[in-house]
C-alpha cells in the first residue's frame, strides 16, 4: 500500500517540463535596473518650504464666526464624517440646500445635510440606517452653521 505522501512524490516525478514550460514558471527575473533612491530633503529646505504653513489660515476663513465640534455618532459616515472627527463650522456662511450643517432641532444638536424642497426643509443623514427628518412649523429649529472641513486622524 502506498501512502498519500508517496503517491504525491510519484506524481511529481512523472511530470516533465520542456524548456518553454520552465520559462513560464519563472516569470520574475532579476532586474539589472537600479531604482532611484528617495533623497531626504535637508532640514533647511523643510523649514523654508513648510514652516509657514498655518492651519488656521488654511481651514478658517473668518476666526470670529468659526467654531469646532467633535463629532459623535455614525449618521454621517457616508459623507466621511465619523465619530471622533472634528468639524470646522462657519456660522456666517449663507446656508444653501445640499450643504452639510450643524442644526439644533427640538434641543438636539445634529450634523446633517440640509435639503430645501417645495414641501419644506429636511435633514438627511449620510447613513441609510437613519431616516430623513422633516422640519415642521412646530419644531424648534435653528442652523448653527455650515460644515467647512473635517479634521480626522489617518
Amino acid at each position: 500500500m502506498v501512502s498519500p505522501g508517496q503517491q504525491i512524490i510519484r506524481n511529481i516525478n512523472r511530470l516533465s517540463y520542456s524548456s518553454s514550460n520552465l520559462d513560464n514558471l519563472f516569470l520574475a527575473k532579476k532586474s539589472t535596473k537600479k531604482l532611484p533612491l528617495f533623497e531626504r530633503p535637508k532640514q533647511e529646505e523643510i523649514k523654508a518650504k513648510y514652516s509657514k504653513l498655518d492651519l488656521n489660515e488654511y481651514l478658517i476663513k473668518d476666526p470670529e464666526s468659526t467654531f469646532l465640534i467633535r463629532v459623535q455618532g455614525d449618521s454621517m459616515n457616508g459623507a466621511g464624517i465619523n465619530t471622533g472627527n472634528i468639524i470646522v463650522v462657519d456660522r456666517l456662511e449663507e446656508v444653501k440646500s445640499g450643504q452639510i450643517v450643524v442644526a439644533a432641532i427640538n434641543g438636539d444638536l445634529l450634523v446633517k445635510k440640509l435639503i430645501r424642497t417645495n414641501e419644506g426643509t429636511e435633514l438627511h443623514s449620510a447613513n441609510k440606517n437613519y431616516p430623513t427628518i422633516q422640519i415642521d412649523s412646530e419644531d424648534s429649529f435653528d442652523i448653527w452653521g455650515v460644515v467647512k472641513s473635517v479634521i480626522k486622524p489617518v
